[in-house]
């Protein structure tokens, strides 16, 4: 799945430049953060990773981390950012990685919208499965700009679809809630990592 087109942030490389300044606190990373090390995830693998920032703080934390993006501009960045040199940089989407080698996969920020093909996103979820290990779990977000609900697009795949959909969604989203809670209480008693 290449790049893109529609989004010049992830592709040319003046704005992959400033991308980070365009949000530079995310409060989505302390969540990630804290849920990698609440899992004792020794291995991750942060699909549509960007410039980096999460993967470098979780591999900082001690994690052996994969960096997968699809814009080489990106991952140019990623490589280049302090700390950088602690992850494994591949460029492509999540069909480039190998078998039950993940105990955690995340998708943060706007990755899981940007996939807007049906099919796409299907087979970005199987090969995440494949690519987790069996205890191994998906975690992954999406801003409510969009106006719409990742589970409830899925929801009226076919059953094909959604059998492959059951595959990549280990995490339960109660536990999820609970643990995004966590996170954000956590966050408000320690100051952010990112500020």
């Amino acid at each position: 799945m290449p790049a893109p087109e529609h989004v010049g942030e992830f592709t040319d490389s003046r704005l992959v430049a400033l991308y980070d300044s365009w949000e530079p606190v995310r409060s989505d990373h302390a969540f990630y953060r804290h849920l990698a090390t609440m899992m004792q995830a020794q291995t991750i693998v942060d699909i549509g990773c960007g410039t980096g920032k999460l993967a470098v703080e979780l591999a900082r934390q001690g994690h052996q981390v994969t960096g997968v993006d699809p814009s080489p501009a990106m991952l140019t960045m990623g490589r280049r950012r302090d700390g950088g040199e602690l992850v494994r940089w591949i460029e492509g989407d999540a069909t480039v990685l190998g078998e039950g080698e993940y105990d955690l996969a995340v998708m943060a920020g706007d990755v899981v919208p940007v996939i807007t093909d049906n099919r796409e996103l299907v087979a970005t979820f199987a090969a995440i499965r494949r690519a987790l290990r069996p205890e191994g779990r998906l975690a992954f977000d999406s801003l409510e700009q969009y106006g719409f609900d990742v589970r409830d697009e899925v929801r009226e795949r076919s059953e094909t679809d959604m059998a492959a959909w059951r595959a990549a969604d280990h995490v339960r989203r109660e536990e999820l809630k609970r643990q995004f809670r966590q996170s954000r209480k956590t966050n408000q008693q320690t100051p952010d990592a990112d500020a």
